[in-house]
C-alpha cells in the first residue's frame, strides 16, 4: 500500500518530465530554411501549460532551467532563453487563476503574448550581442504556438485527468 503511494506521486512529476523532454526534442529537430520562421517555441507552451495548471510544481525556477537547457542544446548565449523562459513563467504562475478560468480563445491569446514576450526578450538580447537585425519573420513561430495550445491543452488535460494531477 506505502509503494502505491509513493507511485502515484512521482507519476505527476513524471509526466511533467516526460512533456517537457517532448518539448525539448521537437526544439533540436532540423527544420528546412524557408520552415525555420514558423518553428513554434514548444518549450515555451509547455511551460504555460504547467505554470498555469501546476503552479505549486512549475514556476520561475522551472521556467530558468529550461531555458539553461535550451542555452546548452542550441548553443546560445548562456542565460538568453533562461532570462526569457523565468520571465513568462513568472507571469503565467502569477497570474495562473486568471488565465485558467479564460475560454480557450482567450488562452491562446495570452499564450501568444507570453510566447512573443519570450521571443522578444531573446531577440533583444541576440540584437545586443550578435548585432542581429530583428526580423518580423521571426515572430510568425508565434502564431504556430498559438494554434498548438487547444491540441496541447486538450492532451495535457487528458494526462492530468488520467494521473490525476
Amino acid at each position: 500500500m506505502i509503494g502505491a503511494t509513493t507511485q502515484h506521486k512521482k507519476r505527476p512529476l513524471l509526466n511533467i518530465l516526460v512533456s517537457f523532454f517532448l518539448a525539448f526534442s521537437v526544439a533540436m529537430i532540423p527544420f528546412p530554411p524557408w520552415a525555420e520562421v514558423y518553428r513554434p517555441d514548444l518549450v515555451s507552451v509547455v511551460l504555460i501549460f504547467w505554470c498555469v495548471y501546476q503552479p505549486a510544481r512549475v514556476g520561475v525556477v522551472s521556467g530558468f532551467a529550461s531555458g539553461l537547457i535550451l542555452d546548452v542544446m542550441l548553443g546560445s548565449p548562456m542565460g538568453q532563453h533562461a532570462l526569457a523562459k523565468s520571465t513568462i513563467a513568472y507571469l503565467a504562475s502569477r497570474f495562473h487563476k486568471r488565465i485558467s478560468m479564460f475560454p480557450l480563445i482567450q488562452q491562446m491569446i495570452v499564450v501568444g503574448v507570453l510566447v512573443f514576450l519570450d521571443q522578444l526578450i531573446s531577440s533583444v538580447i541576440r540584437g545586443m550581442l550578435d548585432n542581429y537585425a530583428i526580423n518580423w519573420k521571426y515572430f510568425l513561430g508565434v502564431f504556430v504556438a498559438m494554434l498548438f495550445w487547444p491540441w496541447l491543452f486538450y492532451l495535457f488535460a487528458h494526462l492530468r485527468r488520467r494521473s490525476n494531477i
